[in-house]
């Protein structure tokens, strides 16, 4: 989800603790790097919340970068479609409703207009 917001006008340590706030008791919220929040609702699924100057990104992903080179390894090397359907089989609905879930919040509280939604 791609939510438009005023130029600099939200810092990624008050993004984080407004979603540490709002969902500490089912996600770990983490900052991973100085644009980039992680939110573990387990081990395997979660998500992603990305802030640029005018834009905050949020998709439903694997919460840890190791999980998901682990996956793309596996597609690399043990093909493309066997891995690719049993991610769309055992996790992407999970990751997609983590992704709404947080898009949600955070477009009700931070952005002007949703532009598109991008599923992953």
């Amino acid at each position: 989800m791609i939510i438009k917001i005023k130029e600099d006008s939200v810092r990624l340590d008050e993004l984080k603790l407004d979603l540490d706030e709002q969902f500490g008791e089912v996600y770990k919220v983490k900052k991973y790097s100085k644009k980039r929040i992680t939110m573990a609702k387990g081990k395997i699924t979660g998500a992603i919340v990305t802030l640029r100057k005018n834009e905050i990104i949020v998709v439903g992903n694997f919460p840890n970068p190791w999980l998901y080179g682990a996956f793309v390894f596996t597609m690399v090397f043990g093909g493309i479609v066997i891995p690719y359907a049993l991610y769309h089989y055992f996790f992407h609905k999970e990751m997609d409703q983590c992704g709404k879930e947080v898009g949600a919040y955070v477009r009700q509280h931070y952005g002007d207009i949703a532009l598109a939604y991008r599923k992953r």
